[in-house]
C-alpha cells in the first residue's frame, strides 16, 4: 500500500510545471486572436462592444488560469523540499 500511495500520490517533479507554462503560450497566442478578432469586428460594426468585451473575458479568463497555475507550480515546488531517490518527496511516504 505504501509503494502505491507514493507512486500515485507523491508530489510530481519541477518538470511537470512545464505542462502549464506550454497551456499558457498556448492561450496567450489564442488571446492575442481573439483580441484582433473582436477589435475588427468593433471596427466594422458588426458587434457592440460590450459584447465583444465578454467575447474576449473567455480566452482572457483562460490565459490567466493558465498563468496562475504555472506560477503557483513553480513557486510551491522549491529545492527546500527533501527528495527521495526517483523523484519522490520525503512527505509522500508512510511511515
Amino acid at each position: 500500500m505504501e509503494v502505491l500511495s507514493s507512486l500515485f500520490l507523491s508530489p510530481l517533479s519541477k518538470e511537470y510545471c512545464n505542462w502549464f507554462y506550454f497551456l499558457t503560450v498556448v492561450s496567450f497566442i489564442i488571446m492575442v486572436i481573439a483580441a484582433f478578432s473582436c477589435a475588427d469586428q468593433v471596427i466594422r460594426g458588426n458587434v457592440d462592444p460590450v459584447q465583444a468585451l465578454i467575447a474576449f473575458s473567455g480566452p482572457f479568463l483562460v490565459y490567466f488560469s493558465n498563468r496562475l497555475l504555472y506560477s503557483m507550480c513553480m513557486g510551491s515546488l522549491t529545492a527546500s523540499i527533501p527528495r527521495q531517490p526517483g523523484g519522490f518527496s520525503q512527505y509522500a511516504t508512510i511511515s
